[in-house]
């Protein structure tokens, strides 16, 4: 007998752990025991790797319900969308009720490892399913249990899919190069190139969080991103925000309180205006009135040095005006 964890879409209603009997099988038995209700809801069952099973390490698999006719509303699943990003997966989006299991090797009577499914509680997904940042202070700032801890292969879940990441991509890039000749090299460089040049866009106004246009609405939530107009729905359609809103908050919440060192006169804290994040202007405003960067009224005398943080009181220091960057010290002369 081995459990699962169901995560209904619904906020409102607790994990529920289902049991399974696999009889001591080997191999996944999740997809069979769901597949009937797969086919009572005219649906194809979608197994997502959360967390992929290797030699001595277990993995974490998503099984969720994709309709086929597409005629019935997807219903955000919030929890099972932040579990996922608590596993690294940030662009993994989950509708409707999702199953979550266990999958790991174990080794039988004579020595072998076989895979099967392994036992999987509600308390080891809770937290992951109530904020996506496992880190033990943040946890506690949301009044989580801190008596309920995360399982470690769980928090080092993220850490594992970015290298598993970064080696895929790697062997993608080898895969995929293409040996060149020297005939090759010769046309290449005697017929320009007709690849597409990559243009960067720069803004300067707030870009919404869904479709990245034009945004004026600011979350009231967070106070962190901005959205459309409500009749374009970009709120509703943006649904994935909701799983890091209220970590987001806190982060806002302690920007201030970040900011605030001994060091600091006080210069620092029109840099920490809404406007600061928003646009450069404000930014460019505050350097002016430096004599960092110059003007038409104003040609600058300064160098960037006058910007640094620790030591230089924001350039009003006697000493920051004093700093030529174009002259090279030593680490012995340069703080003589």
């Amino acid at each position: 007998m081995v459990h699962i964890v169901k995560i209904c879409w619904d906020e409102s209603l607790p994990l529920t752990v289902e049991e399974i009997n696999n009889d001591g099988h080997f191999g996944d038995a999740i997809p069979s025991y769901l597949q009937p209700r797969a086919e009572e809801q005219n649906a194809v069952l979608v197994e997502t790797a959360l967390l992929r099973n290797s030699e001595g390490l277990s993995g974490l698999y998503a099984y969720s319900f994709s309709n086929i006719a597409q005629s019935s509303p997807s219903l955000p699943n919030i929890r099972a969308t932040r579990l996922a990003m608590a596993c690294g997966l940030h662009s993994q989006r989950f509708t409707g009720d999702v199953y979550i299991g266990r999958l790991g090797y174990v080794a039988d009577l004579v020595g072998h490892t076989k895979l099967m499914n392994l036992d999987l509680c509600a308390h080891d997904v809770q937290n992951s399913c109530d904020c996506p940042d496992l880190r033990h202070e943040i946890l506690a700032a949301f009044n989580i249990d801190g008596n309920v801890a995360s399982s470690e292969w769980l928090e080092n879940a993220a850490q594992r899919n970015y290298h598993d990441g970064a080696s895929l991509a790697a062997l993608a890039n080898a895969m995929n190069r293409v040996e060149i000749s020297d005939d090759d090299e010769e046309r290449d460089e005697s017929t320009p190139s007709s690849m597409p040049e990559k243009k960067t866009v720069l803004t300067k106004i707030p870009l919404c969080w869904h479709c990245r246009g034009p945004a004026s609405t600011l979350c009231q939530g967070c106070e962190a991103v901005y959205f459309c107009d409500a009749s374009r729905r970009c709120q509703v359609n943006g649904w994935s925000h909701q799983c890091l809103c209220k970590t987001w908050k806190l982060y806002v919440d302690r920007r201030e309180e970040l900011s605030l060192f001994p060091c600091f006169s006080g210069w620092q804290m029109p840099l920490l205006q809404k406007d600061c994040f928003t646009s450069e202007k404000s930014y460019e405003d505050f350097l002016l009135e430096l004599g960092v960067i110059a003007s038409e009224e104003a040609p600058s005398k300064r160098s960037w040095w006058t910007t640094e943080l620790h030591g230089w009181a924001g350039g009003a220091s006697v000493s920051a005006k004093d700093v030529d960057i174009f002259q090279r010290l030593s680490y012995a002369d340069g703080f003589a």
